[in-house]
């Protein structure tokens, strides 16, 4: 599977980092499969970031801008299969299978 970036095209500071060797099934709160970035430093886990609203920064928190949620919301489905996917490669590697 390996890594993918998404590139917000609202707004080129906004981006989703999908990385499927973060996924650790034996300790799911361990890795950080789905990240979004933004300006000054400003990231959180991609379902946070849809949960809350908002991102970590250097500043303190972040709202994220409405089009921004609006376009994490347009990519939900795509990073959840992502996620899934990353998971079950995991396990299947796990188990010996190979993947």
């Amino acid at each position: 599977m390996g890594k993918e970036t998404l590139k917000c095209p609202k707004d080129s500071r906004y981006r989703v980092e999908l990385d499927a060797s973060e996924a650790y099934p034996n300790d799911p709160g361990q890795g950080t499969p789905a990240m979004v970035y933004g300006p000054k430093g400003a990231s959180a886990t991609f379902f946070c970031a849809l949960d809350t609203g908002e991102m970590d920064s250097h500043e303190g928190p972040h709202e994220i801008p409405s089009n921004i949620y609006r376009w994490l919301e347009s990519v939900e489905e795509r990073v959840d299969g992502f996620v899934s996917r990353a998971f079950e490669d995991a396990r299947a590697r796990a188990a010996g299978g190979g993947v």
